[in-house]
């Protein structure tokens, strides 16, 4: 955990007991956590809740100037997964002038996320957000890793996004994004990216 400045961790239970354990770990190590039922955000620098709902957490990072929403989205084709993905649509076209970024399980994706070129859920909301909001994941470099962050038996999908406002001026010079292998500790990839904010690390820590 040490190489992480910013973390947003979905499909997260805040009312069990592993979500207690979960927020007193990352405390304990240092972070700054906010959390709803099913997101998690923790941060080396302060946070400040701005909005939040079980499936969506607003936070502002003073130190970065910058807006965080972390998503996790319905995992089934349902009225509510598409209001939500509407809600998160709406979010983004008010933040195009903003330093925001958007991340987590949207649990969608069009035929080129997928590796059968199938699409899974509402393909046509995630184009809008590529019209509006930088792709990290198609922006940088991402050396050596999978495409995809979840599998249903032999066929992958990309369904964890990270979205950046255009005024956060992503370069593809400096991103580079990783979806890093699965683990027992989750059924989905861990996707990482360094390099999105241009400030000086927290003390201590080599990534962002």
């Amino acid at each position: 955990l040490s190489r992480f400045e910013l973390m947003i961790l979905t499909e997260h239970y805040d009312s069990r007991a592993c979500g207690s354990q979960l927020k007193l770990f990352l405390k304990q190590a240092g972070f700054a956590v906010v959390t709803t039922e099913h997101v998690v955000i923790a941060s080396r620098r302060p946070l400040e809740r701005i909005s939040s709902s079980d499936r969506l957490l607003e936070v502002r990072v003073p130190d970065w100037d910058l807006v965080v929403l972390g998503v996790y989205v319905h995992p089934t084709r349902s009225r509510a997964q598409t209001e939500l993905l509407d809600q998160i649509l709406e979010f983004a076209y008010g933040q195009t002038k903003s330093r925001t970024l958007i991340a987590g399980d949207f649990n969608s994706c069009d035929h080129a996320d997928c590796s059968k070129g199938r699409s899974i859920y509402n393909p046509k909301k995630m184009a809008k957000f590529a019209e509006i909001f930088v792709d990290l994941w198609k922006l940088g470099g991402h050396p050596d890793s999978t495409p995809y962050t979840w599998w249903h038996g032999e066929t992958g999908f990309r369904l964890d996004h990270l979205l950046a406002s255009p005024k956060l001026q992503p370069s593809k010079d400096t991103i580079v994004v990783r979806h890093d292998l699965q683990t027992d500790l989750s059924d989905h990839a861990a996707v990482i990216v360094d390099g999105l904010v241009n400030l000086p690390p927290t003390p201590g820590s080599a990534g962002s």
